[in-house]
């Protein structure tokens, strides 16, 4: 069985909100995910994918919960070629060059430490869609075979 790790940035409850609700359709789907607020680089590598799924806050920024966790990865030395991931952003299309900023950011500090993106990173736009459900539904019909 596979082991998902979900990290989740989030501000105000609704990106851990879609982080269960995933996680619940994963486990339908024969997966064994776990979902976190906060997690470390030894964690990560007890899984089979790391999914990080997070909000951007403030000018683009990423939530403070998981920002301990983004600056070990960004501040290791590690080679990450063994590390498979997956990226959900969250942001509001309406602040521009900063929407869904914090995922952005998480995939290119991932990239420099040779992470394996498994699949496209996927950005939800909270003004398009007032039901965040529906893209975590296009997503899961998309690539959840794919992990």
């Amino acid at each position: 069985m596979k082991r998902i790790l979900i990290v989740v940035g989030s501000v105000y409850g609704s990106t851990i909100q879609m982080a269960n609700y995933i996680s619940r359709k994963l486990d339908k789907y024969g997966y064994e995910a776990e979902v976190t607020e906060s997690s470390s680089l030894e964690n990560v590598k007890k899984s089979n994918l790391l999914l990080i799924m997070t909000a951007t806050t403030g000018q683009g920024d990423i939530p403070q919960n998981i920002t301990p966790f983004v600056d070990e990865i960004k501040e290791s030395q590690e080679d990450l070629n063994d590390i498979n991931y997956a990226i959900i952003s969250f942001g509001d299309s309406g602040y521009g060059p900063t929407f869904c900023n914090s995922g952005r950011t998480i995939q290119s500090i991932l990239e420099n430490r040779n992470g394996n993106c498994v699949i496209p990173p996927f950005e939800i736009d909270t003004v398009e869609y007032l039901d965040p459900e529906e893209p975590i539904n296009i997503w899961c019909e998309n690539y959840i075979d794919k992990l």
